[in-house]
């Protein structure tokens, strides 16, 4: 039974679930990813069961990788990020702002100029019901990853101000001052 499991072995059993999606880094002490799942394993509130469906763990890794990798802990509004809540709950209940679920699967991350500074996670990909992105105004940089390609029920994505470099099959593609509406996207190559 998971209550029983100790939080080493919570840890080894959230790394070699996710090791086949997410890659070697989460076995990388110095990364987001391996911070991410030992949150999971030690601290995570909500003390998820290992045995959770493996999509209830990619989408709290995800969560949780992004908070690590753009320095959550520096938010001005951590949105109940890394709380006890379900994923789908990490919001300020406005319908806005935070993360938000259709039929238990994150559709919705809005988190606008909070102060969310580093690079957008790989991890994020895993989110594979994104509808709605909105991630502007913040210090966001370097290239967005490859593992966006999985968002193909994404509508809307915004993250005006940055400039990131999309690399996908060997092609590059400039995305300056992305998006408000799939339809009046403007790629740059």
């Amino acid at each position: 039974a998971n209550e029983y499991l100790s939080n080493e072995e919570r840890h080894e059993k959230f790394t070699e679930l996710l090791l086949p999606v997410v890659g070697s880094t989460v076995m990388d002490e110095t990364s987001p990813e391996y911070r991410a799942v030992q949150w999971m394993a030690e601290k995570d509130p909500a003390r998820m069961p290992v045995h959770s469906h493996i999509d209830l763990i990619t989408q709290r890794f995800a969560l949780a990788d992004l908070f690590e990798s753009t320095q959550g802990s520096n938010w001005q509004n951590s949105h109940n990020f890394m709380s006890d809540k379900d994923v789908c709950d990490w919001n300020l209940d406005d319908g806005e702002n935070g993360v938000y679920c259709r039929n238990g699967f994150v559709a919705r991350i809005q988190l606008g100029d909070l102060g969310l500074d580093g690079t957008v996670p790989r991890s994020l990909g895993l989110l594979t019901h994104l509808e709605y992105l909105n991630l502007e105004a913040n210090k966001l940089h370097g290239s967005l990853p490859n593992t966006v390609g999985l968002w193909t029920k994404l509508t809307h994505l915004d993250m005006r101000e940055y400039f990131f470099l999309y690399r996908s099959m060997g092609k590059q593609i400039y995305l300056n001052t992305f998006i408000q509406d799939r339809k009046s996207t403007r790629l740059n190559s």
